[in-house]
């Protein structure tokens, strides 16, 4: 019986470096138009290989801040990686609201949505804990406004 040795084809997995250059591809979904911008490398992605680092855009992917949501995030993929580059394109939506919203909370503040619960409409300086308990409830949930007078009309009485 022959033992064949394992070949080691790459002594070394490609890893991101302080080197690496990183460019942001930011597209506008509704009119195909790319916006190429050159960024520092984040450092957490230093040292990180191709499936470590997948595995963070995904999590951001996944949960992304608030102000991405305002500007119409709606994902993101990987157009290349390797130790010189790595290439990331954001994809943006621009929405147009037609008249539905919910009131929600998000990281312990209110935000209104549009009608598809996800698309971020306006974030505002309220705190779900200056609600009403009662209203805290309804917003974890939803809160269902059918028109901008009945949005403005809700926030207006809990703005001081």
């Amino acid at each position: 019986v022959i033992h064949d040795e394992p070949i080691t084809v790459s002594a070394t997995e490609d890893k991101i470096t302080a080197d690496t250059s990183y460019l942001i591809l930011e597209k506008n979904v509704n009119t195909g138009e790319i916006v190429t911008k050159r960024a520092n490398i984040p450092e957490k992605y230093i040292g990180l290989t191709r499936e470590q680092v997948i595995e963070h855009l995904s999590d951001y992917e996944a949960n992304p801040p608030l102000i991405e949501l305002e500007n119409g995030f709606i994902g993101l993929e990987m157009i290349s990686f390797s130790p010189q580059q790595l290439e990331v394109q954001m994809n943006y939506q621009e929405i147009t609201p037609v008249g539905i919203f919910y009131i929600m909370a998000y990281n312990n503040r209110v935000v209104v949505m549009l009608e598809d619960k996800k698309t971020v409409y306006l974030s505002t300086d309220i705190y779900l804990t200056e609600l009403p308990s009662e209203i805290q409830q309804d917003v974890m949930r939803g809160l269902f406004m059918p028109n901008e007078e009945c949005l403005y009309d809700f926030l207006e009485t809990y703005t001081s």
